[in-house]
């Protein structure tokens, strides 16, 4: 019965004996960390330009003065382009789809750094848990599939 009243007064939680309380759209509501005008910044929002911003730094870092012999940065940029490409784009598009390495790349590294970012003990969220991430990004995929077919 005890368990009962922790759940009602909303104590709930693993040693009280009602067993651990499902998360719930609370759980994904966040309250606004700072606004810009007429935009509220949320925690999910931020990280996803922080993730965006760690893309564009590497790619950037890595791709700016490229060299015959590579350096470290360049060599670990250039690895990773030539693994989306050998292993992503040329299996299903083809060689035809090198011409969307760029685009390609960029997406999946966003992507995956978003949701590595759960990892992070102090963000502890993944970005693309989120519609409002998902879905524009597979209308512009949608689009891009219809008008190039």
């Amino acid at each position: 019965m005890t368990g009962e009243v922790a759940v009602a007064a909303g104590g709930c939680h693993l040693f009280s004996g009602c067993g651990f309380p499902a998360p719930g759209q609370q759980d994904f509501k966040f309250d606004t960390l700072f606004t810009i005008g007429a935009w509220h910044v949320t925690k999910p929002e931020l990280l996803a330009i922080l993730c965006a911003l760690i893309v564009i730094a590497f790619f950037w870092a890595a791709f700016r003065k490229p060299k015959m012999i590579p350096g470290k940065t360049q060599s670990l940029g250039e690895m990773a382009v030539v693994a989306v490409r050998d292993q992503i784009i040329r299996p299903q598009l083809g060689s035809k789809g090198d011409k969307y390495l760029a685009y390609i790349s960029a997406m999946f590294f966003w992507i995956l750094l978003c949701n590595l970012v759960e990892l992070v003990p102090v963000l502890q969220f993944p970005v693309m848990a989120r519609i409002g991430f998902v879905l524009p990004m597979v209308v512009i995929m949608y689009v891009l599939y219809w008008y190039q077919g």
